[in-house]
């Protein structure tokens, strides 16, 4: 069991399993699916495709947001790669939840247009260290992405947090998030 697995399990207030549903994969949520069989809750969770920062180093110079680094090329094929995957392979998703930065809405888009479906987005899970917040106005004003209106974050981080402080702050964002959807 993980650090976060541990301290999730010793910090909820009641019992929630955070770990993988044992003997269901890919193959069995569709079978299941297919035959209107009970589901189990399965949560898909990426991590952000490759960002810009590893393939362009001269990135911020130009950049109108600076902590706020986008996708690369193969970041966005990553993103469209995975979408692809989970529509096939669970083509039932209920909700597509991302943070606010630009890379983890850009790796959300195309399972949000393949589904057309709204992102939530939701700050309580963004990055540990980050130096500001992400301009996630500024993103929504462009009409870049189909979000959520409706949705509020569960609550909002501090930039600067700790290593230390980031698992009990993720404990409580999937505790919130599990207790709403």
């Amino acid at each position: 069991m993980s650090d976060f697995e541990n301290h999730l399990k010793s910090n909820s207030s009641e019992t929630t399993s955070t770990s993988s549903v044992p003997d269901t994969d890919s193959t069995n949520i569709k079978n299941a699916h297919d035959n209107d069989e009970a589901l189990p809750q399965v949560f898909w969770i990426m991590r952000h495709g490759d960002r810009l920062n590893n393939v362009d180093r001269q990135w911020k110079k130009t950049a109108r947001f600076p902590h706020d680094t986008p996708l690369s090329d193969l970041g966005h094929n990553q993103a469209h790669d995975v979408a692809s995957h989970i529509v096939e392979n669970d083509p039932n998703i209920q909700h597509i939840i991302s943070s606010p930065f630009l890379r983890a809405l850009e790796t959300a888009n195309p399972l949000s247009q393949h589904l057309n479906m709204p992102i939530k987005v939701e700050k309580s899970v963004w990055e540990t260290g980050c130096a500001e917040g992400p301009p996630l106005h500024i993103h929504a004003a462009s009409n870049q992405f189909l979000l959520d209106d409706d949705y509020s974050s569960s609550f909002v981080p501090t930039c600067g947090e700790t290593t230390d402080d980031f698992f009990p702050r993720l404990s409580k964002a999937a505790t919130a998030l599990l207790s709403r959807l």
